[in-house]
């Protein structure tokens, strides 16, 4: 088995727990006891609590890059077949030593690549557990080396962001690329 398809195996039984104490198993926790990842998966496909905080968050984050229209129905779209059914994407819930859900962090385009691409990094609760994010996103760097090897870890953000370009700085990232913006002509 090739390290793509081990990663995939490990994604794939992640996102399919069927119960919160085998989520539980599987959780990451962060350092200083600041609390833990839970992956997210197909066990929160018809909570209508977790879509509807996700939603939330999701309408709240000003800086994606693509802008599109947030729903409870797009959300739910999005968990579906752009997280649960995309073999090499992960996201975890970050939850704070008090059981909040704070906010989430994963991995995508992990495949044929020989790094982890961090994706999908929002904080949804702004003002509780100072450090948290940074915690979550260098926790998942480490259980992703810890299980799968030495691989690199990309990211990508707007440049305009500088918000996040400050706060992957403090975490060891330096800028490398920029990607640039092509206008797509259409009739």
């Amino acid at each position: 088995m090739n390290d793509d398809e081990i990663i995939l195996r490990h994604f794939k039984s992640y996102k399919s727990h069927n119960n919160l104490t085998s989520i539980m198993r599987d959780s990451i926790p962060l350092d200083k006891d600041m609390g833990f990842l839970i992956p997210l998966g197909s066990l929160f496909l018809e909570n209508t609590d977790i879509i509807s905080l996700l939603a939330k968050w999701r309408v709240e984050a000003l800086t994606f890059h693509n802008k599109f229209v947030v729903t409870f129905e797009s959300t739910l779209t999005w968990y579906k077949n752009l997280l649960i059914n995309v073999d090499d994407r992960i996201l975890f819930l970050i939850i704070s030593r008090s059981g909040q859900p704070i906010g989430h962090t994963g991995f995508s385009n992990i495949v044929g690549n020989n790094h982890f691409e961090i994706h999908n990094v929002i904080r949804g609760v702004v003002n509780l557990e100072p450090g948290i994010m940074s915690n979550a996103v260098v926790s998942t760097m480490h259980w992703a080396k810890t299980l799968f090897g030495n691989k690199k870890f990309i990211l990508r953000t707007l440049e305009s962001n500088q918000r996040a370009i400050n706060f992957y700085s403090k975490i060891g990232f330096k800028e490398c690329d920029l990607i640039p913006l092509k206008k797509i002509e259409t009739e």
